[in-house]
């Protein structure tokens, strides 16, 4: 998330919800063989990032063999109906919307690792701090 603060709460909740959380790059080449070697289950991505880097990093998530099946949610402070389509487009399987009701974090997130059919708390990504 481009708001370090955002960001620090965003990932201090989930792991108050026991989730291990993962920063992974913000280099769209890098992420899908990050997201690898880590054993992440689902991401949480800005697709607000400078130069569509969000976008972009969904997409090299959904095509590489190893992370095309990971779910991935989308934040957005703002989802105009074209962004909207791009990022179904790209991957993404739900948004969360900025500023976020806590409670809509939860369930997404609970959503998301159902989907990868993980049963326990396991890695939901959250973007490196630049």
């Amino acid at each position: 998330m481009n708001d370090p603060l955002l960001r620090a709460i965003t990932m201090r909740r989930l792991e108050l919800l026991g989730y291990r959380v993962v920063p992974l790059s913000e280099d769209p080449a890098a992420t899908p063989s990050m997201a690898e070697e880590e054993g992440v289950h689902a991401v949480l991505i800005d697709l607000e990032l400078p130069d569509g880097a969000g976008l972009r990093i969904v997409e090299r998530l959904a095509s590489g063999d190893a992370t095309a099946a990971l779910p991935v949610l989308g934040l957005a402070a703002d989802t105009p109906q074209g962004l909207v389509e791009e990022a179904f487009a790209a991957g993404v399987a739900d948004f969360l919307i900025l500023p976020y009701d806590p409670l809509v974090l939860e369930a997404k997130a609970a959503a998301l690792l159902a989907r990868s059919a993980v049963s326990a708390p396991g890695p939901l990504p959250a973007r490196k701090a630049a």
